[in-house]
């Protein structure tokens, strides 16, 4: 590890510019939520104000060209000084003498930066606000800023594991996932983030992007975010909003990981836990399980079993909460009812295979058990006493299911539902989702055609493949074929081949939607079954001879998905998903390699192509 270290005092004006210029990055393999809230940025902003020292701000910076910034240690406070001054909050004092200067907002024309961005419209002043004086306080404020050059993404990793292993205000889960990049940890990860709402395409991304993925509070005047009630987990009190702010939602997710992967192995204490991270039996066994275990499978799976609660409480409870409906009236937490409640529903629906044949009877069961059951919340959680209360709840509800032998009638929700939050996830960075109706040519008037004559278009998705891959280290994409994003194409279509297309109604762009094509009658077109359909791509992917990278090929190839949906009205639509994905190194598409701006690809010049490779390399876990 380097020892190319320099501390230095920084303006909060100067950090403001850097942010502005995107030059301050945020990990989010293992990097702490937003989830300040509006009491403690305040608190921050009053100890600038009078200027009290606060905790020494850690940056790494990567021995790369593009002079980016990784935030070690900070984020909240720099979110939070950042936010001040673009009039997110207002100051609050802490003591009498404050008050009147308590609800005021930073000046926006007191330093340049923020005037020009007043001028342009880009920011609003908000009222009441500060004297310039006090205002320019805050701007020129002395950062405590310590720099240190990494020689390679995994010398930040084992920075951060440090720092935050050792951290007294971490809770004991925050400590375990602090800096671990091991399969467990990341699955850990992905799935809360999936449920939470705050799941990224990107592992690196922008400090101002994080404001869509931080936590909020209905005080909290912030446009962008989560808010924390409206979580699953909050929403339904499961676990409370504290809690959810120290990742006692991930710590669940663990719990059930442990059970569904394991098989009611061990108990469920902070010692097995603990060893899920450290090399050890429970650890390695983890790991084989997830080696044959699809990870987005198992996040699609705790997705549709929260809906299925959703639902149990939506249409057939006369309570707004899981809590309320399983009789627990009281604000504690009853996140032992809803594991007890996930691992039966999980062995009903994919360990045995059976399908929910009566919803409302279903819930009638649930609330009925609850009546005369009790489980103790909080200490360790034996192997037998938890097998004896899954067991009895499974016996309780297992006349409300069926042996799926209906997949039309019971899975197509399930679908539609993945593919919204499929879209929603992707689309929040437009670069890394693109729709395309299919391989037909429809200015050929033909009435059947041959599958090699669509090699042409199949083309055109390829180059956008790798310039998705190309553009970002850990750089995750979505192709959908099979899905059109606006009317003037579905009626091209429909005017062809005279399909009924339906409309998704997702809100990830402001004037389109994602309209349901489905490649079914491309099938019938070419004359040609799903399987075979899919097999062609995959060959033509695996033969590409204009893409140089074997891995991505490989990869690519693997990543084909077929996703079968029924529209309310019965009709089938297929509708084939893509994921590129980088490798340790951009991807050429024949004598040239593209990244992706917005919704085009744009081709890399050479030295910005030599860039792109230093930055590859150094988030490679392989780099030396």
């Amino acid at each position: 590890m380097s020892n190319n270290t320099r501390v230095e005092g920084k303006r909060i004006e100067s950090i403001y510019n850097d942010f502005l210029d995107k030059k301050l990055e945020v990990n989010r393999r293992y990097q702490r939520k937003l989830v300040w809230s509006l009491e403690q940025k305040q608190a921050l902003i009053d100890s600038v104000m009078k200027s009290l020292p606060i905790p020494l701000i850690l940056l790494a910076q990567s021995k790369t060209p593009n002079e980016k910034m990784e935030i070690v240690d900070g984020l909240q406070r720099l979110e939070a000084l950042i936010s001040f001054m673009e009039n997110r909050f207002p100051y609050k004092g802490t003591a009498e003498k404050d008050d009147e200067l308590s609800g005021l907002y930073f000046n926006l024309e007191s330093i340049a930066t923020t005037k020009h961005l007043l001028d342009e419209g880009i920011l609003v002043q908000q009222e009441p606000k500060m004297s310039r004086e006090d205002s320019l306080r805050i701007a020129n404020y002395e950062l405590p800023i310590s720099t240190y050059e990494a020689a390679k993404s995994a010398d930040i990793d084992e920075t951060f594991r440090r720092i935050n292993s050792t951290g007294r205000k971490l809770s004991r889960q925050e400590v375990r996932q602090a800096g671990s990049v091991t399969k467990i940890a990341e699955t850990v990860r992905k799935i809360s983030a999936e449920i939470r709402g705050d799941a990224t395409s990107l592992d690196i991304i922008n400090l101002a992007s994080m404001r869509k993925y931080s936590l909020t509070w209905k005080n909290h005047n912030d446009e962008e975010g989560i808010l924390v009630d409206e979580i699953f987990w909050v929403r339904h009190g499961v676990i409370n909003r504290d809690d959810l702010r120290s990742s006692f939602d991930e710590q669940l997710v663990l719990d059930l990981l442990l059970d569904v992967l394991l098989n009611f192995e061990h108990k469920i204490s902070s010692s097995t836990r603990d060893a899920a991270y450290k090399d050890g039996e429970i650890s390695r066994a983890l790991s084989r399980a997830l080696n044959v275990t699809n990870q987005d499978k198992l996040i699609r799976q705790f997705v549709e079993i929260n809906d299925i609660i959703e639902n149990i409480v939506r249409n057939y409870s006369t309570e707004t909460q899981w809590r309320g409906h399983t009789g627990k009236s009281s604000k504690n937490p009853t996140s032992r009812y809803y594991h007890v409640a996930f691992i039966a529903f999980y062995t009903l629906l994919f360990n045995e295979k059976k399908v929910i044949s009566d919803s409302e009877k279903l819930a009638g069961a649930t609330r009925d058990y609850w009546k005369n059951n009790t489980l103790r919340d909080g200490g360790t959680w034996t192997v037998s006493s938890r097998k004896k209360e899954v067991n009895k709840f499974i016996g309780a509800i297992r006349g409300c299911f069926i042996e799926d032998s209906s997949p039309e009638a019971n899975f197509d929700k399930q679908q539609i539902e993945r593919l919204k939050r499929e879209l929603l996830k992707y689309s929040a960075e437009t670069q890394f989702y693109e729709l395309k109706t299919g391989l037909r040519n429809y200015s050929l008037d033909s009435s059947k055609g041959k599958i090699q004559d669509a090699r042409t278009i199949f083309k055109k998705i390829l180059k956008t493949a790798t310039a998705m891959a190309n553009t970002a280290p850990n750089a995750e994409g979505v192709i959908y074929i099979g899905i059109a994003d606006n009317y003037d194409t579905v009626r091209r279509i429909e005017e062809k081949v005279g399909i009924e297309p339906f409309d998704l109604n997702v809100r990830h762009l402001s004037e389109s939607s994602s309209f349901i094509m489905g490649i079914d009658h491309e099938l019938e077109f070419f004359d040609i079954s799903l399987d075979d359909y899919v097999e062609t791509m995959r060959r033509w992917i695996l033969g590409d001879d204009q893409i140089d990278g074997e891995q991505f090929k490989r990869d690519l190839a693997n990543s084909l998905d077929p996703i079968t949906l029924y529209s309310d009205t019965g009709h089938r639509r297929t509708v084939i998903a893509i994921y590129p994905s980088s490798i340790d190194m951009p991807v050429a598409f024949g004598d040239s390699s593209y990244e992706r701006v917005g919704s085009s690809n744009r081709k890399l010049s050479q030295s910005e192509l030599f860039r792109r490779y230093d930055e590859f390399r150094f988030r490679s876990n392989d780099a030396g």
